[in-house]
């Protein structure tokens, strides 16, 4: 398994020098842009929905924030802060807890049903499944300790850290659980059964507590309506989202889960093929359905990301490290994998340049006519390159900033300009987003953004 190990490191050097080259496209996107944002301007955590997991990769630029680093310096660091918590994670779980199972999985989550994600690093559910891998090593690795007490109490926090990265990632720790007890023969393993009711119990509680009217209490009302939706399942945009990427995107991942699925039914392992087949189809059901309406590429893109934590322990696990018969075949396999996945990674690329090239040419057209602080309808904007706007003043006021936050500008994307009157009153106020739109510019943290204290203008064609 060790050459697997190599490729990981591999994997990881050409990742890290992406975040480096791409760093502006993966930190002048949408959430990443809105939660830097935040960090830059309160010089201090920024916890969404509870996730306070997020604040691992949030150490690096906070520290660089508090000496005074330059705006392209914090977001460059923002943009490797990820890759670096991950490698870390990957070099615990090969090194410390000796599983270079979980190390490729990491590498395999990371890159096999990855494209538009990769530039969406503020997104927790790429940290939620690493933290899978990590409760999964530390099973592995305490199964014989002969402390149980330590080794539950570890799992749990474990549990606890992928909680607090992401609800999606109950299904693949339920996986995990499930796995490992099979796959260690340790069904009367009394401790495990604990561990599997504890997890369901915390995770009830987030639906429970969760409002009705938030971003994941919405979330959670169309799972609870299955019973009526589920009639329309092949009509989902969520359906047709997937079945549409099937040849670009997922065809690695089912292939690989055919050969895992042949590999236990050829070894007679009925209950791992149960387990596996179960799984997928649970939790396609239930993606499918809490995101039948649909969303932007990277969203839903993202939505499917666990889907090869199903896939990958047991392809690692029972088919990698079975046998050393056809090694070299599978070492083959595994390295094309990842080169299809980092091609994928680098050619998405382009997309999101392209995004940030139209930016600037907004930036340009009203600096132009001298405006600092400008609006433009949503229906002027070309949404084939823009794919999502709620972010554009954020995002736009980062990008501005780069050089110097005395060339701060910000443009708000309205969808009804006669919604926005100006008065001599307004001219203090920051268009943020449009849900958090009244924002004061005396309140911007002057180390980064010098934005002009006047009145929005429309921009002129």
């Amino acid at each position: 398994m060790r050459i697997y190990t190599v490729l990981g490191h591999i994997f990881f050097a050409i990742t890290a020098i992406l975040a480096v080259y791409f760093y502006e496209e993966r930190t002048i996107f949408i959430d990443s842009a809105f939660q830097i944002f935040k960090i830059l301007n309160f010089e201090t955590w920024n916890i969404e929905a509870g996730r306070y997991s997020a604040a691992i990769t949030q150490i690096l630029p906070l520290l660089l924030i508090k000496v005074g680093t330059p705006l392209n310096l914090v977001l460059l660091s923002y943009s490797l802060s990820f890759v670096l918590v991950f490698y870390l994670v990957f070099c615990l779980v090969t090194y410390k807890l000796k599983n270079e199972v979980a190390g490729i999985c990491i590498v395999f989550i990371l890159c096999l049903c990855i494209r538009q994600s990769f530039y969406h690093v503020a997104t927790e559910t790429h940290q939620g499944l690493v933290y899978t891998m990590l409760l999964y090593a530390w099973l592995c690795y305490s199964l014989n300790s002969s402390n149980k007490l330590i080794r539950y109490a570890i799992a749990a926090l474990l549990v606890l850290l992928c909680y607090f990265s992401h609800p999606i990632t109950l299904l693949p720790i339920l996986f995990v659980f499930g796995y490992h007890v099979l796959d260690q023969n340790i069904l009367r393993e009394k401790g495990m059964y604990f561990l599997v009711l504890a997890t369901i119990a915390l995770f009830a509680f987030k639906v429970v507590a969760t409002p009705a009217g938030s971003y994941e209490g919405d979330q959670f009302e169309q799972l609870g309506n299955i019973i009526n939706l589920l009639p329309d399942l092949l009509s989902f945009s969520s359906t047709i989202f997937f079945a549409g990427n099937v040849n670009n995107l997922y065809y690695l991942a089912l292939f690989i889960l055919v050969i895992v699925l042949i590999s236990y039914l050829r070894k007679k392992e009925k209950a791992k093929f149960w387990l596996v087949t179960g799984s997928v189809f649970f939790f396609m059901l239930i993606t499918l359905i809490t995101y039948n309406r649909g969303d932007s590429i990277v969203m839903m893109e993202k939505n499917f990301m666990p889907l090869t934590v199903f896939i990958i322990i047991p392809f690692a696990n029972d088919v990698l490290s079975y046998t050393e018969v056809k090694h070299k075949l599978k070492v083959g396999f595994v390295g094309l994998s990842l080169i299809i996945g980092l091609v994928g990674i680098i050619l998405t690329g382009s997309i999101f340049s392209d995004r940030l090239d139209y930016l600037n040419k907004m930036l340009v057209q009203g600096q132009s006519q001298s405006r600092k602080k400008t609006l433009v309808e949503k229906a002027e904007m070309d949404m084939d390159v823009i794919l999502v706007t709620w972010a554009v003043a954020i995002e736009t006021l980062l990008y501005s900033s780069l050089n110097s936050p005395e060339e701060s500008a910000t443009i708000f994307v309205a969808d009804d300009l006669d919604k926005f009157t100006n008065s001599p009153g307004e001219t203090n106020t920051y268009y943020a987003t449009p849900g958090w739109r009244d924002w004061k510019i005396s309140e911007l943290n002057k180390n980064y953004f010098n934005l002009d204290n006047g009145v929005y203008q429309v921009i002129t064609h």
